[in-house]
């Protein structure tokens, strides 16, 4: 079975755009979600949708809802990696070390960790400190 490989929310993006060097980064590895980076784009697209509503452009609305659509499609068709209670657990560990981090940041570390997987991020100043987690950048 392939290595597993984490996409941070920089990464979804990317290979969204098909940019090659993301592709290389995955290769032959199994890519996968954490879930709250399912959240996190989720929310951004409906930020992006409820923003156009009250600015009255129906099309920017319609825009970013097929944009959400695309990516649950996108979502269905990859391993989602749950933020179960070892991810959790891992999550108090590696907060209890960093202090005052992205909390959101430091749950998809933990949730990678607790699943043997490494991250693909360009967000490297993010994730550099947190001992064990693998991360591959492009």
């Amino acid at each position: 079975m392939a290595d597993l490989i984490a996409l941070d929310t920089n990464a979804v993006r990317a290979l969204a755009l098909r940019d090659e060097a993301v592709l290389r980064c995955i290769g032959v590895s199994q890519p996968a979600l954490p879930v709250l980076v399912i959240a996190e784009v989720t929310y951004g697209w409906l930020l992006q949708a409820r923003k156009a509503e009250q600015r009255g452009r129906e099309d920017l609305v319609g825009s970013a809802l097929d944009r959400l659509i695309e990516f649950l499609d996108f979502a269905r068709s990859l391993p989602v990696l749950p933020y179960d209670a070892d991810a959790q657990d891992r999550f108090r560990l590696v907060r209890s070390g960093l202090g005052n981090r992205s909390r959101a940041d430091l749950r998809i570390a933990a949730t990678c960790l607790a699943h043997g997987a490494s991250l693909l991020t360009r967000n490297v100043a993010d994730f550099h400190d947190i001992p064990a987690l693998t991360l591959v950048t492009w």
